[in-house]
């Protein structure tokens, strides 16, 4: 998919009004461990280029309230939007969670990010271009 694309189908999604400034979306399930370092992580870079996606992979993260906990527990406060149908993460064409999808502008390209080291490197690097 195209970044373009893929800020079309998060609008449609998730009725976003102002997408063009994202630069990554950051799918995450609260019943991966891995997944909450990842938005841990994120939560420490400001800015309104991220947002995160909440994929549902078992029963218990159909709980909002859960969720919510945890993001107020650790002071997340990026943006998530609930894929509660998982339609918009197989659009993406992943099947591992995290999954950071990197869009970039310039080239109109979507890149998908699954290992942790390849996420953290790209967080850093994104944040050096924005200083």
């Amino acid at each position: 998919m195209t970044r373009e694309l893929i800020l079309s189908e998060l609008e449609r999604h998730f009725d976003l009004v102002e997408s063009n400034q994202i630069e990554m979306v950051c799918f995450w399930a609260l019943s991966c461990g891995l997944c909450k370092q990842v938005l841990e992580k994120l939560s420490n870079y400001r800015g309104d280029s991220i947002i995160t996606v909440h994929v549902p992979l078992c029963e218990s993260d159909h709980d909002d309230e859960q969720v919510n906990h945890f993001l107020d527990e650790h002071h997340i406060s990026l943006p998530v939007y609930f894929d509660r149908d998982q339609q918009f993460f197989l659009q993406i064409e992943s099947i591992y969670l995290p999954t950071l999808v990197v869009l970039d502008q310039v080239t109109n390209t979507a890149t998908n990010i699954y290992y942790l080291d390849e996420i953290e490197a790209k967080m850093k690097e994104n944040l050096l271009k924005a200083d």
